[in-house]
């Protein structure tokens, strides 16, 4: 029996319009990323040939700035005009509209919540940018041992500062909570288990 073939047109880019056949299966595995697609009012840029600038690709004024206030967590028009303009100009490939819509998209698909979350998902970004630049740079030829040294630290310099971005966005949507997952696990007859770190003094801990 053959399969059953679905569409699937929800894409975050130019091509909205372009289907794609898929078996059910791998519809199914897309779902969770249609479900963030359509949970975004994305803003996407275009560039006036006239002006040289790039402006919304929106031709509704308001809603073209409330998809700048999603895309940067900001409540200020201006400001989050101004947070775009940054992301923009921090990235390497400056007049290239795709790469303009590209540093967009993440820092919308960060999803900032409000101006902090905005500014450090801006941060974000421009240092992600930075640590691709340098590492094309250390994998170049015709390098010194002491030039490629220089950028390869540069690099893990940078991709550290991102990791301590992502902790301390983490820590501030959480309140500096941990979260703690609890798993079901099944034991047979005899056996035992143990997940996690149990913390705690030595009486406090549960015996067996």
């Amino acid at each position: 029996m053959p399969r059953k073939k679905q569409r699937l047109t929800a894409q975050p880019n130019d091509q909205v319009n372009k289907q794609a056949e898929m078996s059910p299966t791998q519809t199914n595995s897309l779902k969770p990323i249609e479900d963030r697609i359509t949970a975004r009012n994305w803003l996407k840029l275009k560039m006036n040939h006239t002006t040289g600038n790039y402006e919304p690709k929106e031709t509704d004024s308001a809603m073209a700035g409330l998809q700048a206030l999603e895309a940067t967590g900001m409540a200020d028009l201006d400001a989050a005009s101004q947070l775009v303009k940054q992301v923009i100009n921090a990235q390497p490939e400056q007049g290239s509209l795709s790469s303009a819509n590209s540093a967009i998209a993440m820092l919308q698909g960060i999803g900032p919540q409000d101006e902090v979350e905005g500014l450090l998902a801006s941060q974000m970004v421009a240092v992600h940018h930075m640590a691709m630049e340098f590492s094309r740079r250390a994998m170049g030829g015709n390098l010194t041992t002491d030039q490629a040294d220089r950028l390869i630290n540069r690099t893990t310099k940078l991709m550290r500062t991102f990791k301590a971005q992502v902790e301390a966005l983490q820590k501030y949507r959480t309140n500096g909570q941990q979260r703690i997952t609890v798993h079901h696990v099944h034991v047979n007859q005899g056996g035992q288990a143990l997940i996690g770190d149990l913390r705690g003094r030595p009486e406090e801990r549960p015996t067996r």
